[in-house]
């Protein structure tokens, strides 16, 4: 018997199509609709029990969100396209839940994985701390048959679907590859990493630290972990670069930290032009970079991280099926100033 999936791929469209298609619901082209149920009668279709009670009972099926803090400018846009895919799904009986995280405390998250299955979520996504508390959640989740995917922050477990987000190994590689291309021997870096509580921030940093010919140029002076508050960031930023005045090459990887970084910039070295490679693309953030005060962006895409959570799971749940994925995540992309004109 045939699933939606496969449904799917013969016909050339996606899970929803097909799902609305064999519903009479929505606005499906009369043609595609025909072919799609021809094809499900001919293939022995017939709908999962799951996806004939999200048919007939209307929201009763949660997919749940987990965070790892309040909120944050990265995290805002990977909301918003969990929203925007939200908005796609909601004649098809599924409602998103998303509970925030609180500076990432372990314990605070551990209490939303509690507190999730005890409302009795269909599916999770869980943005990870990287500790045995989250770990162990995840576990019992899984125990519990909740099928977990893992958004934006890998994590060292067996008991997930699938992660969604983007290779922080491989974004270090391409930071570290743009330092070594615009870098001599003279210049000086110092490198600015969000907590490490999230592994991939470790994973990032592994990944610059790995790229050989930058290590042989010994360009790197420090490497420092910053707190996710601006003013704390400013002030540890200004006291670095008070310690190594001679700082040329600064990498900023959480956009978050930006703000606090780049203020400690202009009052430490004034009209010094420093290089600059931050991550992930914001209004300001495009402001500097067509001005020249930054010299690379490297964009994980947040918007497409929340919206292909939310339309993965519930394709998943439109199927009934959780088959295990193990990749290493999107490969992020390099934006220059002449990018953007």
């Amino acid at each position: 018997m045939a699933t939606l999936k496969e449904i799917a791929k013969l016909s050339g469209v996606s899970i929803g199509t097909v799902d609305r298609a064999l519903h009479n619901r929505g606005r499906v082209k009369s043609d595609v609709a025909e072919r799609i149920k021809k094809l499900a009668c001919e293939l022995g279709y017939e709908p999962s029990g799951l996806a004939r009670q999200l048919s007939a009972k209307g929201k009763n099926y949660r997919i749940a969100v987990i965070l790892h803090n309040e909120s944050n400018i990265f995290f805002d846009s990977v909301i918003e396209g969990m929203r925007s895919a939200s908005k796609e799904i909601t004649d098809n009986g599924v409602q998103l839940d998303i509970k925030y995280g609180k500076s990432f405390s372990p314990e605070w998250q551990r209490k939303m994985i509690e507190r999730t299955m005890e409302e009795g979520a269909s599916v999770v996504i869980i943005n990870p701390i990287n500790h045995p508390l989250i770990k162990e959640g995840i576990e019992m989740m899984s125990n519990r048959g909740i099928p977990v995917y893992l958004l934006c922050s890998p994590l060292e477990s067996d008991h997930y679907i699938e992660y969604i987000g983007s290779n922080y190994r491989k974004a270090g590689t391409i930071a570290a590859g743009i330092v070594n291309l615009l870098s001599t021997s003279d210049d000086k870096l110092l490198f600015f990493s969000p907590s490490y509580t999230m592994l991939g921030h470790k994973h990032r940093l592994e990944g610059f630290m790995g790229h050989k010919e930058l290590e042989d140029k010994g360009v790197l002076r420090e490497v420092i972990e910053l707190p996710n508050d601006n003013i704390e960031t400013y002030l540890i930023a200004k006291s670095s670069f008070s310690k190594h005045p001679d700082t040329s090459f600064v990498i900023c990887t959480g956009q978050e930290l930006y703000n606090g970084v780049c203020k400690a910039i202009e009052d430490s070295f004034g009209d010094r032009r420093i290089k600059v490679v931050v991550f992930d693309l914001t209004k300001e953030i495009e402001g500097h970079l067509r001005e020249g005060r930054i010299t690379a962006c490297i964009d994980q895409n947040p918007f497409e991280m929340g919206y292909s959570a939310i339309k993965t799971t519930f394709s998943a749940l439109l199927s009934s099926s959780f088959e295990k994925v193990r990749r290493s995540g999107t490969t992020p992309n390099i934006l220059i100033k002449e990018y953007l004109s």
